[in-house]
């Protein structure tokens, strides 16, 4: 998926180039000059969140919820034994770990005024070992059995390819999640790149082919080179594409796939 921006100094892009694949934290910018005049939804890469100007965006992330006290639910008897129990369980405290670190991704209350983090880059995740980290993520477990359940979202036809208009009506929905800032007419153009970009021009695509351009999201977007970060990612945008969540200010009709 191509709602990206391919930015080698990680600097602001162009207003018309802030479209590409979409995010706001601490995303992995591709650093190619290749790539460099993309728009699309995977817009950059791994950023370091400059809008919060620290270096470690989960201490940022701590910092904003310390002092933004709306944000956080009060807590109640039931959700300390759900948190007791979480301590129990090393795999329980991480994926819920991760689902704090990737919420910020799905709240433009945030980054207000700010930076959008899909115009922030950092390539310290282009690194040698870094980039082999990555790639090993795509075979994660974990990580395949999220971006599957994505992936069985889309209408493939019965030869098992993926037409233009299934592609764009889910893609749609996933950019609206992930760029609450932009109308919809800029969002169908960056769509449109991504198409381009994921299809390699031809006139469908293959369930491999999506998988792929799923994990590229995923792998834009999420702030670390963290197993339970790309899971908790694409278990977010299922359920909103599902329609079992709802993001504050933007109805279900908007990213709910059988609202559309």
């Amino acid at each position: 998926m191509e709602v990206r921006t391919y930015n080698k100094n990680g600097q602001q892009a162009a207003a018309d180039d802030a479209i590409k694949k979409t995010s706001t934290g601490s995303k992995k910018k591709l650093v190619s000059d290749k790539k460099s005049s993309k728009k699309s939804l995977k817009s950059g890469g791994k950023s370091s969140s400059r809008v919060l100007d620290k270096a470690n965006t989960k201490d940022a992330l701590d910092e904003i919820l310390q002092n933004n006290q709306q944000f956080v639910p009060e807590s109640s008897a039931a959700q300390d034994v759900e948190n007791m129990l979480k301590a129990m369980d090393p795999h329980l405290m991480a994926k819920d770990k991760a689902n704090k670190e990737i919420n910020f991704l799905f709240d433009p209350r945030f980054y207000e005024g700010q930076v959008h983090y899909s115009r922030d880059g950092n390539t310290v995740f282009y690194t040698q070992d870094n980039e082999k980290k990555r790639a090993a993520l795509k075979t994660n477990s974990m990580v395949e059995e999220s971006i599957n359940s994505v992936v069985d979202l889309y209408k493939f036809e019965r030869d098992g390819t993926l037409t233009k208009a299934e592609y764009i009506k889910v893609h749609t929905c996933i950019a609206r999640i992930l760029r609450q800032d932009l109308k919809d007419a800029l969002l169908q153009r960056l769509v449109e790149e991504d198409w381009k970009h994921d299809s390699k021009g031809k006139e469908y695509m293959e369930k491999k082919e999506v998988y792929d351009s799923l994990f590229e999201l995923g792998d834009v977007w999420s702030p670390d080179i963290d197993a339970y970060q790309y899971v908790a990612f694409y278990e977010k945008v299922y359920k909103l594409l599902r329609g079992e969540e709802e993001l504050n200010n933007l109805p279900k009709t908007k990213t709910c796939l059988t609202a559309n």
